[in-house]
């Protein structure tokens, strides 16, 4: 896997969650040579990432190498506030301001898990809520679907058409709520409209995306963003 399809991937993953959750910074990694290859990220600062690598990646809870972890790796994602984090590492995440982050892994074709991303939000925000969690795993459990069978067919960035913007306002809220497996009645719950006005939004976003099934429309946002 070249390293400039898995920074492609890394973008039209990011730019899509942030269309809908916000983050400061992500830092991807190869899980395999995590100490010396080369790290794709936005926003960290270099000497933090060289810190942690160095010295405090061995308490973080969160690491792929941490007994914590093992049985969250076949999921493929944990959460930093979900966890204790131990005084060895808390001085760290003070010093760089890191207010929570979301850790998500990928696996190749054989089940081998090859990569990591980690999206990080600064103190100058709050942590990610139950509601961006689930967001976010939507997003992570259909772009692990596409890792491996997909990855080398992804369009370079310059390609990437902004489909967002063909969408009003209220359909992509809808369409943010698609992508985490919500049900019709469920966004109709949510979103205080009936089932019937929800049914013909879907319709109307499925028609504008040129799609024909709710699987296709995560397809074609987590390609294009």
């Amino acid at each position: 896997m070249s390293f400039q399809n898995w920074t492609t991937f890394v973008n039209q993953m990011t730019h899509a969650i942030q269309g809908v959750v916000s983050f400061d910074a992500f830092f991807a990694y190869d899980i395999c040579h995590l100490a010396y290859s080369d790290h794709y990220y936005s926003n960290l600062n270099p000497h933090a990432i060289d810190e942690y690598l160095l010295n405090y990646q061995q308490y973080d809870p969160l690491c792929f190498k941490h007994p914590l972890s093992q049985s969250a790796l076949t999921e493929g994602m944990m959460v930093l506030k979900q966890h204790i984090v131990p005084e060895s590492y808390q001085g760290f995440i003070d010093q760089h301001k890191i207010q929570d982050n979301i850790e998500l892994w990928f696996q190749d074709d054989a089940g081998m898990i090859i990569k990591g991303l980690s999206l990080v939000r600064s103190s100058s925000q709050n942590q990610f809520t139950e509601n961006e969690i689930k967001i976010i795993k939507g997003y992570h459990t259909f772009a692990k679907y596409h890792f491996a069978s997909h990855l080398s067919a992804l369009l370079s960035p310059q390609q990437q058409p902004q489909i967002s913007s063909q969408l009003t306002k209220k359909e992509q809220q809808i369409m943010s709520l698609m992508m985490q497996g919500q049900k019709n009645q469920k966004i109709a719950d949510e979103m205080f409209i009936s089932i019937h006005t929800v049914k013909t939004h879907v319709q109307h976003i499925l028609q504008k995306m040129q799609v024909d099934s709710r699987q296709e429309l995560m397809s074609k946002v987590l390609h294009y963003g």
